[in-house]
């Protein structure tokens, strides 16, 4: 099965957003810190601009700068912007245009990762084939779910248990001191 690709940024965005989309728990301690802030504002421990200053900021690195950091990153590289051929088939994943040949099997693609804007196909922990589902019509995404399920490739979870355990722990560690500054 073949195609036809031309990442735009967005795409390499939407990649972006899949492979770094935060953890239950990512969301669950960020959302008690916010809460912590908040709070901590209504019993005079802060100011109030201090929490419009600290929402303000919060949105504006997920909303604005994130999308502007990767849209600069991706205009840095004009060989993933060029045309490219995809094919999936029984032996791998090919990706070809004239600055780009990149050939893995599927026995070298180690995860994988899907949502509504992309497939991920992972050849490292950090290093994926990103396929838009804009390009690729359903015998194509089909053809994919077929290898994976073939090859018994595991769906990418972010975090393995021990890098979980050390985010929680250097978490309650910054609470802790954080509320001890406080006491004071």
């Amino acid at each position: 099965m073949k195609t036809t690709i031309q990442l735009e940024w967005k795409d390499y965005w939407h990649a972006l957003q899949l492979h770094n989309r935060p953890s239950m728990w990512e969301n669950i301690l960020g959302g008690i810190s916010i809460i912590l802030f908040l709070y901590l504002t209504v019993i005079g421990l802060y100011p109030p601009l201090y929490a419009i200053i600290f929402v303000v900021l919060f949105g504006a690195a997920r909303q604005i700068f994130r999308p502007a950091i990767a849209k600069s990153t991706f205009s840095q590289h004009p060989e993933v912007q060029e045309s490219m051929d995809m094919q999936i088939d029984d032996q791998g994943v090919t990706i070809s245009n004239p600055r780009i040949n990149s050939k893995s099997t599927w026995d070298e693609i180690i995860q994988w990762k899907e949502n509504k804007d992309a497939v991920l196909l992972y050849i490292s922990k950090d290093l994926y084939y990103s396929i838009p589902k804009r390009f690729a019509d359903e015998p194509f995404l089909t053809a994919i779910q077929t290898q994976v399920d073939a090859h018994q490739i595991p769906e990418h979870t972010p975090w393995q248990l021990q890098g979980r355990a050390i985010f929680v722990l250097v978490y309650i560690v910054f609470i802790g001191v954080f509320l001890w500054a406080l006491r004071g």
